[in-house]
């Protein structure tokens, strides 16, 4: 990275930080600064606290309706298959597969796999209301995940996510290792490397607390002698490069550009065309359009409203 792309860089993570600061009176309580930098740990607001909870994990299980892929397992770093903890059933004279099996659940459960409940806000209404109003401060996508961890158990290996994360300890205690964003935005989400946490930092969170990691922060966390129960507000954004790629696309399209000649002067020729022609297009773009129309989808993708039937 060069000075330049330093400088860019740094400019959109402090842009970002600010951003993602319109949501602490949400997640915070009535002693967190809302103007100033975001904690990296503090209590969590009345609302954060109430989301979900293990007597809500019993009734979604118990309810019968939870299906893969809303509801998952992992231990140790491993995904554990499907096949381990749902069943078919005969729903109106059809056989549907992938619902939880609850006792099969609970099972994994205390052989040290993790639950994890995927996309609260598409189901989960007082999670969908948070990330509504989220969502409407910060003008991005919200996601929101549960992780149920048993006794001294560690879900996930050390990895990075390519999003902000807000963590609400909602029962028990877990013991963080983090270390700081990696240099450029060059990296990509996924497990990082095993020398990744050779300097650390030590969080551990209480039933109560919020945890904030900024996107790239690189975690791991294991439980200590009970239960753990955390949900991950996650803030999302899109690469520059994804946005762009659509635009092309677009505009590709737009002029014909199909298949490419086998013979190489006419390929060049379709090429050379095409090219000129995004030179054109891209020339008449409206930035700050298509920064708030990307901006738009990332909102409508994460919000969700209940309806009545106005009786």
């Amino acid at each position: 990275m060069n000075g330049e792309q330093a400088v860019r860089e740094a400019e959109r993570r402090t842009a970002d930080l600010k951003v993602l600061a319109r949501a602490l009176p949400l997640f915070g309580d009535d002693a967190v600064d809302a103007a100033g930098p975001i904690p990296r740990l503090f209590s969590a607001s009345h609302v954060a606290r109430e989301t979900f909870g293990v007597a809500q994990l019993e009734t979604s299980l118990n309810g019968g309706l939870l299906r893969y892929p809303y509801i998952g397992l992992v231990r140790d770093g491993k995904q554990v298959s499907p096949r381990e903890f749902t069943q078919t059933r005969r729903v109106a004279f059809a056989e549907q597969s992938l619902y939880a099996d609850a006792g099969l659940v609970v099972k994994q459960f205390h052989e040290g796999s993790t639950i994890i409940l995927k996309s609260l806000e598409e189901w989960h209404p007082p999670v969908r209301d948070m990330i509504n109003e989220l969502a409407a401060l910060t003008g991005t996508q919200v996601k929101a995940d549960v992780f149920f961890t048993p006794p001294h158990a560690k879900a996930l290996v050390v990895h990075r996510d390519e999003f902000h994360i807000f963590a609400v300890q909602l029962h028990g205690t877990k013991d963080w290792v983090l270390q700081g964003v990696p240099e450029g935005d060059s990296w990509r989400g996924g497990p990082a490397p095993a020398d990744t946490l050779d300097n650390p930092e030590n969080v551990t969170l209480t039933s109560g607390d919020v945890m904030f990691l900024e996107a790239g922060t690189a975690h791991s966390a294991k439980s200590q002698d009970t239960s753990s129960m955390h949900i991950a507000f996650e803030f999302r954004s899109f690469r520059i490069t994804d946005r762009l790629d659509q635009v092309i696309r677009e505009i590709a399209a737009a002029e014909g550009a199909g298949f490419v000649s086998l013979d190489t002067d006419v390929a060049a020729r379709q090429i050379r065309s095409t090219l000129s022609r995004i030179s054109e297009e891209t020339a008449k773009l409206d930035t700050s359009t298509l920064a708030r129309e990307a901006a738009q989808k990332l909102i409508a993708d994460s919000t969700r409203h209940g309806v009545t039937f106005g009786r």
